[in-house]
């Protein structure tokens, strides 16, 4: 609806929309009053929408072929014969593909997998083909094809959970902390309380030279009840420190309070205090 909304009319008219509707105003009245009557943007809606239901997929065939008996037959060709005469056929490539991955065969799996994802690129609903191509490539051990596979997708489903984790892992196994640190954030967007989300972030972000990305991972850690407190206080304060930011002292004192014979931590704020300390003024003679 947004999108119909921003390329049928405009990004400025929608704003004006949000406006009236931070004011208390119902929605109903706000499209009326700062785009058009819901009549008319009911029918406009349905008209967009039936146009890119018609473009989606338009080399594929939906129709939903009963397969059961060809399933179920003894012959293991059957259903590639009936392919032969249905080579579009949604429910009989995604068919094939489950039979394929049932025995295990990822390499011929890979092929049709990527047919369906050529003719519609846009599918990121249940059971989308790119998780499951994704999958075909972890099988056969291609971490390079799996990650590129994943990050085509994340841009078209990005509140995939499942996805968006397997990305970070890939992504800190090639140790791309940068792309990391992305794709954390597009995970934060959909659940910012996932267990490991910020251990994730600020693993990305101290590689990265990322001070200002660590500190609010380390942070977030703290108040999701980081089980090292000692440790997240130490790095604050460590952060802190090369920021010249005063709170670096109470955070580095926190971490002594929990564990007064933490060696770096004791380091740390002797440097701390050395560099705040004032010099002592200079003596005379008598």
């Amino acid at each position: 609806v947004v999108q119909f909304l921003t390329e049928v009319y405009d990004s400025v008219k929608l704003r004006d929309v949000l406006t009236d509707l931070a004011g208390g105003l119902p929605v109903e009245i706000a499209l009326e009053r700062r785009i058009a009557p819901i009549k008319q943007l009911d029918q406009e809606f349905q008209d967009y929408a039936k146009e890119i239901a018609r473009r989606f997929g338009a080399d594929l065939d939906w129709e939903q072929h009963d397969l059961s008996a060809i399933v179920s037959d003894d012959d293991p060709q059957r259903l590639e014969r009936w392919l032969a005469d249905h080579p579009t056929s949604v429910v009989g490539l995604t068919t094939w593909v489950q039979s394929l991955i049932d025995q295990r065969d990822w390499k011929r799996a890979e092929q049709p997998l990527k047919k369906l994802i050529e003719a519609a690129p846009d599918y990121a609903g249940g059971g989308s083909f790119y998780g499951t191509l994704a999958e075909v490539y972890g099988k056969l051990g291609d971490a390079v094809a799996e990650r590129r596979t994943l990050e085509t997708y994340v841009t078209i489903a990005d509140a995939d959970v499942s996805a968006l984790l397997r990305l970070i892992e890939l992504q800190r196994e090639a140790q791309d902390w940068p792309a990391m640190l992305e794709t954390a954030d597009r995970l934060k967007a959909v659940n910012p309380l996932l267990p490991g989300l910020h251990l994730a972030v600020s693993e990305a972000a101290d590689r990265a030279g990322r001070d200002d990305a660590a500190l609010a991972a380390w942070q977030a850690r703290l108040a999701l009840g980081e089980n090292d407190q000692a440790e997240a206080h130490y790095r604050l304060a460590k952060l802190m420190q090369r920021r010249n930011d005063p709170r670096a002292k109470r955070e580095v004192l926190k971490a002594l309070e929990i564990a007064p014979r933490f060696k770096a931590a004791q380091e740390l704020l002797l440097e701390i205090v050395g560099s705040t300390a004032k010099p002592a003024p200079a003596t005379t003679g008598p």
